[in-house]
């Protein structure tokens, strides 16, 4: 009877360290995808940036930039 219950102890502990490993491995997706995103806009701004013939077209990069 001890034993068993020690086990479901045990099982249970186990479960809720899959649960939290499971949540964690969501929220690191969630961030790289979201930071990947991010630098992917940066870096096609700053290509934008360095193509823009005018101070004007300039302007208007650096406005998107500094709403992002």
């Amino acid at each position: 009877m001890i034993g068993r219950s020690l086990y479901v102890v045990q099982m249970q502990k186990q479960q809720q360290q899959l649960v939290l490993m499971e949540e964690r491995a969501i929220i690191a997706r969630e961030l790289h995808d979201s930071l990947a995103q991010s630098l992917t806009f940066f870096k096609i701004q700053v290509s934008l940036l360095k193509l823009a013939k005018t101070d004007e077209k300039r302007n208007e990069i650096l406005t998107v930039f500094e709403k992002r």
